[in-house]
């Protein structure tokens, strides 16, 4: 199982086991951006694609650089902020619909 804060090098677009997609996106944002704290109702699968992001994920806050290659889970209701690199971001990201119990 993946932990919040944990990167992957990616070379299939999967999901979590036991989750399907409900959406994949691509997006991308220019140098410096930045996104405040906030969270999702779903868990979030990023893999980035070109550029550099550094997220803080969860309670320790503490940075993660997400480069080309690499895959980030998130999981639902995870406190997380954003720093987009110097030279932008390109990111596909997946939203995993939660997981019923």
């Amino acid at each position: 199982p993946s932990r919040a804060g944990t990167i992957r090098s990616f070379s299939s677009f999967g999901t979590p086991a036991g989750g399907g997609l409900r959406q994949v996106v691509g997006w991308s944002n220019s140098p410096g951006a930045v996104y405040g704290l906030h969270a999702h109702p779903y868990d979030k699968v990023l893999c980035a694609v070109d550029g550099e992001i550094a997220f803080s994920v969860g309670a320790t806050g503490r940075p993660v650089a997400l480069r080309p290659g690499d895959r980030l889970d998130i999981p639902a209701h995870t406190p997380h902020r954003a720093v987009v690199g110097s030279h932008g971001v390109v990111c596909l990201e997946a939203q995993v619909p939660p997981r019923l119990t």
